[in-house]
């Protein structure tokens, strides 16, 4: 993991700069860097079935994000430290800095493909 870029990743969700994350900064990251339009790796047949999800289903996926990532709240005050949050990325989600718009590489495992959790749901689930 390139700590450096993540760091800088959590520094920049730290709105307040108190050197913790709450969770209304958590989902305004993720909503920034989460967008609800089909993967670049979809076939073009498979975009032309594509929807949007409605906002308040879109909404409802970022709160149940960020109360996964919040199951590391390992002293249980209702933030996230920097440490607490990079366990919770590598392990709960096996996810890296750039995943949060730390920095953008393409994923060998992923096949090029998005990171899993940020797939909000596939055409044929529609």
């Amino acid at each position: 993991m390139d700590v450096d870029s993540f760091k800088a990743a959590y520094d920049a969700m730290d709105k307040n700069k108190d050197g913790m994350i709450s969770k209304e900064e958590l989902k305004a990251a993720l909503k920034e860097h989460t967008k609800d339009e089909p993967p670049e790796w979809l076939e073009p047949h498979d975009k032309a079935g594509w929807t949007p999800m409605p906002p308040e289903e879109f909404d409802q996926m970022l709160d149940r994000t960020v109360e996964g990532v919040f199951f590391s709240d390992q002293d249980h005050d209702g933030l996230i430290s920097f440490e607490e949050l990079k366990a919770s990325i590598e392990v709960f989600m096996d996810c890296k800095a750039e995943d949060i718009g730390a920095k953008t590489q393409a994923r060998e495992e992923w096949g090029g493909r998005p990171p899993p959790f940020l797939v909000t749901r596939m055409p044929s689930e529609q």
